[in-house]
């Protein structure tokens, strides 16, 4: 029931006709939501063993259609660039983590439902990518934080802010081997 989400042909014709803008999204909407939404049209591509410039031309059409043709924002250079160049990214790192995680099937379907979703439609997985990942670990970080960068919207604020205990997760991945 979003503003944006009711389209209609004048809607997709505006869209067409203007100019595109620099949108003001929120910081966690431009930064990780459109990067997230484009990996699906990457790994769409990768799970039907499209290679890389052709499931990256995948992605910048979801972009480009999802900008013009599915909601009624004007079209940003912004989001399109998050989309793509975010998406690409993302998805071949989650596409090639549901490979490595084949032996934890619940694991591999959250990192990557495309992949999981098309080997359960077409019976066949997509093919394995070339190279592999030489080392996978985890990494907790905790301890106290002195002062920080706080984001309120859009805008950084220089305000200091001590927080007495922090915590922190994360994982280190390193494709192929970095010493050969």
């Amino acid at each position: 029931k979003a503003p944006y989400a009711y389209i209609s042909w004048d809607s997709i014709y505006k869209n067409l006709t203007n100019p595109w803008v620099w949108d003001q999204d929120e910081f966690s909407v431009n930064h990780f939501g459109h990067p997230y939404q484009g990996s699906y049209y990457y790994i769409a591509g990768a799970a039907n063993n499209l290679p890389f410039w052709e499931s990256a031309l995948v992605t910048i059409t979801g972009s480009a259609t999802w900008e013009l043709f599915a909601e009624t924002e004007t079209p940003s250079y912004n989001d399109i660039i998050a989309t793509t160049m975010g998406g690409i990214a993302l998805g071949e790192i989650l596409h090639r983590l549901h490979f490595a995680t084949k032996s934890m099937p619940i694991l591999s379907f959250l990192l990557s439902p495309m992949d999981s979703i098309n080997t359960l439609i077409t019976g066949k997985p997509a093919n394995t990518p070339n190279g592999y990942i030489y080392a996978m670990d985890t990494v907790m970080l905790f301890g106290f934080m002195a002062d920080s960068l706080t984001i309120a919207g859009n805008t950084y604020s220089g305000e200091k802010i001590f927080r007495p205990f922090y915590l922190g997760a994360g994982i280190q991945l390193i494709y192929g081997n970095p010493y050969a």
